[in-house]
């Protein structure tokens, strides 16, 4: 996979846009990412959906790639990091996530993500509806008011 990169500066801020639908935060030390929809695939086929067997692994060695390739502290993934419901895929993607033990993943929480406190604790993703990062606030859906 090749990753190419463009730098943009929003409010003094630079962030690297990527080709793998990813950005870079240098200063922040954190990879934005959305829209993952982990367990998309197993959900599908239990529901009759022919599904190709290589999304989920094609999806995971992307962000692989990407976590390396910025060597960063942070993963940010602005909603829907999960699809639907517990099923396989969950097992797949807690295995996976053991490699980056020192990873703080946040999830800025998306229509999708419905799973339990009790899974996100297990795999040690901290869930928030909204994240303030000075100059920018990141959310899977706007807020009135």
């Amino acid at each position: 996979m090749n990753i190419i990169t463009e730098n943009i500066t929003i409010t003094n801020e630079v962030l690297t846009l990527t080709n793998q639908r990813a950005i870079h935060w240098k200063k922040q030390d954190a990879l934005i990412l959305s829209d993952i929809h982990i367990g998309k695939t197993a959900h599908f086929r239990r529901h009759g959906i022919p599904m190709p067997d290589d999304i989920l692994q094609k999806d995971l060695e992307r962000l692989k790639l990407l976590i390396n390739h910025f060597d960063v502290d942070k993963l940010l993934i602005v909603g829907d990091l999960f699809h639907a419901e517990t099923n396989s895929d969950m097992d797949t993607f807690k295995s996976w996530l053991h490699q980056f033990e020192d990873l703080n993943l946040v999830l800025i929480k998306g229509n999708h993500d419905r799973q339990s406190k009790h899974l996100m604790d297990n795999l040690k993703i901290e869930v928030v509806n909204r994240l303030d990062l000075d100059p920018f606030t990141l959310l899977h859906e706007y807020e009135e008011g």
